[in-house]
């Protein structure tokens, strides 16, 4: 019995050993936040170009909740320096988003690369799977 004890001991600290090695997961995406968001700037990067764009109607700031809610994204990683913001040939929009304070509640930016699309959210990338082009700039 004493065995059978000293044996569940073992596999219960190997348990805790495993559990705790493990890396902490990354932030989540919070593009609930968008929606509660008084004011968002984006930019539009195309051939070499950039144009700025404020919007603070509620309506178009839901549009844009709900355009980042039917994602379906995947983690992707790249090797340094090749991610696709990198890419001369690429178009992204990049928001700044605020809550009534002024605070930055997030920021990300949409990045369409030649025939695939990602999200860049805190230095982390994920592929787009169900891509559109937005429709609210």
């Amino acid at each position: 019995m004493e065995k059978v004890t000293d044996g569940l001991i073992l596999v219960i600290l190997c348990l805790f050993l495993f559990i705790g090695c493990q890396n902490n997961p990354t932030e989540e995406m919070r593009f609930e936040n968008v929606a509660n968001a008084s004011k968002i700037e984006v930019s539009h990067f195309y051939e070499g170009e950039e144009s700025k764009q404020t919007i603070e109607n509620s309506d178009a700031i839901n549009e844009i909740a709900n355009w980042l809610n039917t994602f379906i994204l995947n983690k992707v990683s790249f090797p340094e320096g090749e991610n696709p913001e990198e890419n001369e040939n690429r178009e992204s929009f990049c928001f700044i988003v605020y809550n009534e304070a002024e605070t930055t509640i997030t920021e990300f930016c949409y990045v369409i690369d030649l025939e695939q699309c990602y999200i860049r959210y805190q230095s982390q990338w994920y592929i787009v799977e169900n891509p559109s082009t937005p429709t609210f700039t």
